[in-house]
């Protein structure tokens, strides 16, 4: 038995001296390795501009209904005013309580006439009309309608 085992255990150790990889075969693996991770950046930069585009969008939605649900249940007017030279936007209570405050990143631009309205107690708009925001290279608009004080947000085509 013990002879086997011997005989087994040679078998084994025979076939491991070719085994494993050249210096020259780990280069070029490592060459091509570099290669592929060197071109990969420009796709992370795209895809980390589409999620602080989403952000960006996702974040002003989310304040507007926050800023008419806090007009409907507190029976106040809730004003929106943008603010071109700090780059932030801010809701604020009739008696000038500031509700929210949030500056927008350095790629963001809003314009328009609808950079200053508020929500009345009812959740109505002050006024209707456009919003233009710019994140990076893509122009949005929000357009607020006229009674009930909804809104949607449009990607415009070639600046319209």
């Amino acid at each position: 038995m013990l002879k086997r085992i011997l005989r087994i255990k040679n078998e084994i150790g025979e076939g491991n001296a070719e085994k494993g990889f050249s210096l020259f075969e780990m280069l070029i693996v490592l060459f091509f390795l570099v290669i592929v991770l060197a071109t990969l950046p420009p796709f992370f930069y795209s895809t980390m501009n589409t999620i602080e585009r989403n952000h960006v969008l996702n974040q002003l939605r989310a304040d507007l209904y926050l800023a008419q649900q806090t007009a409907i249940t507190k029976q106040t007017a809730v004003s929106f005013r943008y603010d071109s030279l700090s780059k932030k936007y801010e809701f604020r209570m009739l008696e000038q309580k500031l509700l929210l405050s949030r500056k927008l990143p350095d790629q963001v631009d809003m314009w328009g006439h609808m950079t200053n309205f508020y929500f009345h107690p009812n959740g109505n708009v002050s006024k209707f009309g456009n919003l233009g925001i710019r994140i990076g290279e893509k122009k949005y608009r929000i357009f607020f309608s006229i009674g009930k004080g909804r809104f949607a947000i449009y990607e415009t085509k070639d600046g319209k």
